[in-house]
């Protein structure tokens, strides 16, 4: 009686494929040499399709992986928005100056991007909620 193992070895190869391609996939803002912002507010991020851009402290600015010069980054954006329907995710970093942000987001109102989601880094849990102040005349 012999014992056949090549099934076993086609569903082994199968299963470290899917996990390649699936570690491949994985985009994580600190892979892009950024350090976000820490945000108090905000929900967990769907997992939808999106074009991510991201800004890094110089202010060199990637259009879904692809380094482009300030003045490219239109026309980087329509070719990623071109492949469908898809959401805009922007990763910023914190010493990133300010002023990029502001022409990408014009560029994106330009092209008719209604609204954009910010990544950040979840604020550390407080041990206690801050209570508002009360309403009423300030003596």
């Amino acid at each position: 009686m012999r014992l056949e193992l090549t099934p076993l070895i086609d569903v082994i190869f199968l299963l470290l494929t899917f996990f390649i391609f699936a570690l491949v996939l994985m985009v994580r803002a600190d892979v892009l040499g950024i350090t976000l912002p820490e945000l108090g507010t905000g929900t967990p991020a769907e997992r939808a399709p999106a074009v991510e851009i991201a800004i890094d402290q110089s202010g060199v600015v990637r259009v879904a992986g692809e380094t482009v010069e300030l003045d490219a980054v239109g026309e980087a954006i329509d070719r990623a928005l071109a492949e469908g329907d898809r959401g805009v995710r922007v990763a910023v970093d914190e010493r990133a100056p300010s002023g990029v942000l502001v022409r990408v987001a014009e560029v994106l109102a330009q092209r008719g991007v209604a609204s954009l989601d910010l990544v950040g880094r979840p604020a550390p849990a407080r041990s206690a909620p801050i209570e508002p102040p009360p309403a009423g005349p300030v003596p």
